[in-house]
């Protein structure tokens, strides 16, 4: 192996370790403050949620900010009807958030869908809310019969009792508090038209099968 692969190798595997160091510490702190939920449920939650972050994106950051960054995140989905779409704008602020932020937080929770992820932030880079970071866990969730969050599964595990849903935390540059409601009401339209299209599609493509099957016939 060339000596610069095996540096750049290297150099990966400490950053992958260095991520899963600051996600045992977000865990930690979880245990000795997260109340809302049992210990291994909000682990379950938490390991979830940076599961698929690039550890670029998160080392260098502080235990201390992701913990009540995913709190906060949590706490908009602890309680959501299936086809319900939640969108949250806010400046982190250290007394009200836990946390404080140079950039504006976009944050949503929905059912999961085909193109939100593309369709959302497209919308805010064109509107002036340059995206600069996009944490998207796919959590297999459970609710009781009042809609509130009791339990995190494995994928696809119980999937007769639990709903895939997408938790989008997107941090964009810093927006005036005037605009966040805006900011909401797009990306909320944003979702809205994303799920009429992928509600649309069966009926769409079985048409198109039966408008090509008519072609097919008359040649």
């Amino acid at each position: 192996m060339a000596p610069e692969l095996d540096t750049l190798g290297q150099k990966r595997l400490a950053r992958q370790q260095a991520k899963e160091a600051l996600v045992d510490a977000v865990v930690e702190l979880a245990r000795s403050r997260f109340r809302e939920l049992d210990p291994d449920r909000s682990e379950r939650l938490l390991r979830d949620y940076f599961l698929r972050v690039s550890a670029d994106d998160l080392v260098g950051r502080d235990a201390t900010e992701l913990y009540p960054a995913a709190v906060r995140h949590w706490q908009l989905g602890r309680q959501r009807r299936v086809g319900e779409t939640l969108v949250r704008v806010y400046n982190p602020q250290a007394g009200e958030d836990g946390w404080q932020s140079r950039y504006t937080v976009v944050d949503i929770v929905t059912d999961d869908m085909p193109f939100i992820v593309e369709s959302v932030t497209a919308y805010l880079n064109h509107h002036d809310a340059e995206v600069r970071l996009v944490i998207h866990p796919i959590i297999q969730v459970e609710r009781d019969d009042a809609h509130t969050l009791v339990d995190i599964h494995p994928k696809l595990e119980d999937a007769d009792k639990t709903v895939r849903e997408s938790y989008m935390h997107i941090e964009v540059s810093e927006q005036l508090e005037a605009r966040h409601a805006d900011l909401q009401a797009g990306v909320e339209r944003v979702l809205a038209d994303v799920r009429a299209a992928v509600e649309d599609f069966p009926s769409m493509h079985a048409r198109c099968g039966e408008i090509a099957e008519g072609l097919d016939m008359r040649g």
